[in-house]
């Protein structure tokens, strides 16, 4: 009988054999838990980014209007550090600032006798804040500001009896519906100097009417065409804004009332309200005396546009008798004020800084401008 002969694996199929033990193993494996081993690590949970919103920058605007002699009546500051809300800082007219090269005058006075670039200079002086945008209205475009709006809602805190050439108004306190020429001789409406701080809540009843009635596009669209620095303001129509009344003390002077700022109330109150806004990251300012020692048209005022933003408070200007001086200096009156003085005497590109032989206490530095100083364009 002949031996049974065992079949024949061939090498190819031992191959295909070996894969198929291996990877019954490797299933095996993969669905059994591992004792030894870390577990498998957990999906990757991805977040969804946030949407990218383009907010408006940060802006401080002065709002004037002036009457047809040239004379502000309406100083008010508005600071929007956000979309959402603002502040609002209402300037009596008749309040005394240092306006370089013109010396102490009222906001009043300052783009009559000066310009409106001295406005916002002297305004910044005063409050220590930068200011963005300056807007300067007259009787016309006022009435153009608020003309598109034909009604605007306002709200009197107090009854308004106004007399001007036009006639008289008569509106008792309260909110209430009113035409918008009625609203614009409201803002402007002519009040004598000892009643300025009485009319601050109706100049403010009549500026949040107008921001009331630019938020609708329509209205906003045509308000822009006024005055292109006007797109700020009518930009943040939307915010809530809080407002308040610089804080001064009545003086009489000749006969006529004047108002000085309540310094300490007011530093507080600006640092609060426009703390974004503040020159030099806030602090004590040096008093900074700039004389005119050159001659030169203009120069003061061209030499604060660069000390003020600079951290120092302008409280005197003068010329040289003479004139005359040949290379300009700065002189600090006390070891204290050593830094601030070169601070300023980089920003001037001013060379020469000498401690003052003979101090004063009305002012920290003096700085004397010379035929030698370029101011910058």
């Amino acid at each position: 009988m002949e031996p049974v002969s065992k079949p024949r694996i061939e090498r190819g199929q031992a191959f295909v054999i070996l894969l198929a033990v291996v990877g019954g193993l490797a299933a095996a494996m993969a669905g059994s838990p591992r004792p030894d081993g870390p577990p498998p690590p957990p999906p990757l949970e991805v977040e969804a980014s946030e949407p990218i919103v383009n907010e408006p920058p940060a802006r401080v605007v002065l709002l004037a209007h002036t009457t047809p002699t040239g004379a502000v009546d309406v100083a008010t500051v508005y600071g929007f550090e956000r979309p959402s809300e603002g502040a609002a800082l209402l300037i009596p007219p008749s309040t005394l600032v240092e306006v370089p090269s013109l010396g102490t005058q009222t906001i009043a006075d300052a783009v009559r006798l000066g310009s409106v670039d001295l406005l916002e200079l002297a305004v910044e002086n005063a409050l220590g804040i930068t200011i963005d945008e300056t807007v300067v209205l007259d009787d016309t475009e006022v009435a153009l500001a608020f003309a598109p709006a034909n009604n605007v809602e306002i709200d009197l805190r107090r009854d308004v009896r106004v007399e001007d050439p036009e006639g008289v108004i008569s509106l008792s306190a309260g909110p209430q519906t009113i035409d918008a020429p009625t609203a614009a001789r409201l803002l402007i409406a002519p009040v004598a100097a000892q009643e300025e701080l009485d009319q601050q809540p109706v100049i403010r009843a009549a500026l949040e009417a107008w921001r009331r009635a630019v938020r609708d596009a329509s209205v906003a669209d045509q308000a822009r065409l006024v005055d292109e620095n006007l797109h700020s303001l009518v930009d943040q129509a939307g915010a809530a804004v809080h407002y308040d009344t610089l804080p001064v003390d009545g003086i009489s002077v000749g006969g006529t009332t004047r108002y000085s700022i309540r310094r300490a109330d007011a530093d507080e109150l600006v640092a609060r309200a426009l703390g974004f806004a503040l020159v030099a990251g806030g602090g004590d300012r040096p008093r900074v005396e700039i004389l005119n020692g050159s001659g030169a048209i203009r120069v003061t005022p061209r030499v604060a546009q660069v000390v003020v933003p600079n951290g120092g408070e302008v409280t005197r200007t003068d010329n040289v008798p003479g004139f005359g001086v040949a290379e300009s200096q700065i002189q600090y009156q006390d070891e204290a004020d050593a830094d601030a003085a070169h601070r300023l005497a980089e920003a001037l590109g001013i060379v020469r800084v000498t401690a003052a032989a003979q101090p004063v206490n009305v002012v920290d530095v003096s700085i004397v401008i010379g035929a030698d100083f370029a101011p910058a364009p």
